[in-house]
């Protein structure tokens, strides 16, 4: 999985108001797209970097676009958008989806847990006992676990970007990373 999926769980797990469904069938916060509901919604996206360093194959540099999409009140899209500036703007010396819980036979897993086992880390996609995470589950996607040296702010305020054709407020955040694939 993608840094943006390590970005929407991170948001998942530490934002009371973002919900992930790795299936796309709910939630509101959205790898590269941005469907016209929920009203309140996020779009998680690529926005270009810095040069790969030819020395260093593992370390990134990417930068990110997170779209924050409001309702008519200007407020409830900003608000979300300072949220996610103060929740991942200064991060450094951790990981998006990180987790030590070895995964267990005997557990009930939900939609979004994480495990480990055989030296990866997986996120579980839909509730489930019993279902070994591997390449070829339904249950369960194995993760990258990229180490984040650095993910920056590129402004302290979200900034209004405008309505769209329903008059919903939208607020850009945006975000340097410097970040070592393992």
């Amino acid at each position: 999985m993608s840094l943006n999926t390590e970005i929407m769980i991170y948001l998942h797990r530490n934002l009371d108001n973002i919900t992930l469904d790795l299936t796309g069938t709910s939630g509101n916060i959205f790898d590269n797209t941005l469907p016209s509901s929920p009203d309140i919604a996020v779009k998680v996206e690529s926005s270009g970097g810095f040069p790969q360093d030819l020395r260093n194959v593992n370390l990134h540099n990417p930068s990110k676009q997170l779209l924050v999409r409001g309702t008519q009140d200007s407020r409830t899209g900003a608000k979300l958008a300072k949220g996610i500036i103060d929740t991942i703007g200064t991060l450094g010396d951790t990981r998006f989806a990180y987790t030590e819980t070895a995964w267990d036979s005997s557990t009930t897993y939900s939609p979004i847990d994480l495990v480990a086992h055989n030296s990866s880390v997986w996120v579980a996609t839909e509730a489930n006992t019993d279902e070994t995470p591997s390449e070829d589950s339904d249950y369960w996607v194995k993760l990258v676990s990229y180490k984040v040296i650095k993910c920056q702010a590129k402004q302290p305020e979200p900034v209004n970007v405008g309505e769209d054709d329903q008059g919903r407020y939208k607020y850009s955040t945006n975000f340097d990373l410097t970040v070592r694939s393992e």
